[in-house]
């Protein structure tokens, strides 16, 4: 064979490599680059115009760190500054803008050659990351579902066991002694039972209903309803209690002040607000509810004149992790619900002021 032929036959062999090299480059499925320490990209294949929805003319020659997400600016200079000094980057992570605005996230591996160039191959992680990211969300709503697991069962444990045993109590001495007891005694006793028995129901409701709420079964259903009806309902049931302790509930409402929201996610709210000052008034207390509406709102207070409460206990005092009680953890999540606000003001000693918002409907 002729040195001639030779030399056409290394030239066919050499241009038949090249080219395999670079449809293997071009072809890859990973994002194939080489650029420099400088920041610029030299070469990158179709994966890129796949990824990041560019045409590789948009970014080629272009400077890398101008697609890089602001917030991995820095630790991308520190890879680039260990490449410049001979070192490699494994596994390395950052965003990059996408075409449609939105980033990617990809893990890179990177290895310097020669003076300033890199040669780097990486991969589009995004969809690990947002998985990575939804099972971190879960592990955290996890621990929080233990918790409010394990707060439940206190509640039942406490809560409920010390009622019942004041009603058992009562109902074995009305068994055992109510022949040596008078008329007064027995009526203290009948009293005191079913005064126990109505906050043991409130708070069995107050239970249920937030045991559905965070199981999303509570339905939600506002309508248009007259505040002074659902007061008054829940005043009245409540008359026993207050009695108990001779406090007096002085309610200053219009009758016809229309709301809108779900009523018994209202009555919950204004049910344990009103039991929450007749537990912490002394007796021959007062409490006090007050009505007024104010660019689409009603606000609705209840005030006291009870033991009040200092500033670490405001600071917990919607905390259901904190021992925060239960009625108050639902108001605040029903206030919300229904796209109002609740707060407090409290001084200790001087009683306590709860005022919620509830939208007025469009007239």
């Amino acid at each position: 064979m002729s040195l001639r032929m030779k030399r056409k036959e290394a030239e066919y062999e050499f241009k038949n490599k090249s080219e395999e090299l670079e449809r293997f480059f071009s072809l890859a499925l990973d994002l194939l680059c080489i650029a420099d320490t400088d920041g610029y990209f030299h070469k990158l294949n179709k994966a890129w115009e796949n990824t990041l929805g560019y045409n590789l003319e948009d970014i080629s020659n272009a400077r890398f760190l101008d697609f890089v997400h602001p917030d991995d600016v820095e630790k991308t200079m520190d890879a680039m500054s260990r490449l410049s000094s001979g070192g490699q980057v494994l596994n390395f992570e950052n965003r990059y803008r996408a075409k449609d605005g939105t980033y990617k996230w990809i893990e890179w591996k990177s290895i310097p050659y020669g003076e300033n160039l890199v040669y780097a191959a990486a991969r589009d992680i995004t969809e690990r990351k947002e998985n990575e990211l939804k099972l971190s969300e879960l592990s955290l709503e996890l621990q929080q579902l233990i918790k409010d697991k394990d707060r439940f069962i206190s509640i039942l444990a406490h809560d409920l066991r010390n009622p019942f045993n004041s009603l058992l109590g009562l109902s074995n001495l009305l068994v055992s002694e109510r022949n040596q007891m008078d008329e007064e005694e027995v009526g203290n006793c009948i009293q005191t039972i079913n005064q126990v028995s109505l906050q043991t129901y409130n708070l069995l409701e107050d239970l249920l209903m937030w045991y559905r709420s965070q199981a999303g079964r509570l339905p939600f259903e506002p309508k248009v309803f007259y505040v002074g009806d659902v007061c008054r309902e829940v005043m009245d049931n409540l008359k026993i209690i207050a009695a108990a302790k001779s406090i007096t509930i002085e309610c200053k409402k219009p009758e016809k002040a229309a709301l809108f929201a779900d009523v018994n996610m209202f009555k919950t709210v204004v049910r344990n607000l009103i039991t929450n000052s007749i537990k912490f008034t002394p007796e021959k207390g007062k409490i006090g509810i007050d009505f007024s509406i104010d660019k689409g709102y009603a606000t609705i207070t209840v005030s006291d004149n009870g033991i009040g409460m200092d500033e670490n206990q405001l600071a917990k005092i919607w905390d259901f992790n904190n021992n925060a009680g239960l009625g108050l953890v639902l108001c605040k999540e029903f206030t919300q619900k229904n796209g109002g606000t609740i707060n407090v003001k409290s001084e200790l000693g001087k009683g306590s002021r709860f005022s919620f918002t509830v939208p007025v409907p469009d007239m």
